[in-house]
């Protein structure tokens, strides 16, 4: 599962991916759609299981 958001007052976009799996908890990346080289090596956040929470729950 994937997503693409624009966080406010930015000019750029940031992608989300999940990855589901069966005996360890899910993990989410969060990544810069269109990062230069650099970033994409480093512009990134992962987290396991329930640590991201549904953003339009909280809105």
């Amino acid at each position: 599962m994937s997503e693409q958001i624009r966080p406010r007052g930015t000019e750029y976009e940031l992608d989300s991916q999940i990855e589901c799996r069966r005996n360890q908890p899910d993990l989410c990346t969060i990544y810069r759609s269109e990062p230069d080289e650099m970033r994409e090596m480093s512009g990134w956040i992962t987290a396991k299981g329930d640590a991201f929470v549904d953003a339009q729950a909280y809105r």
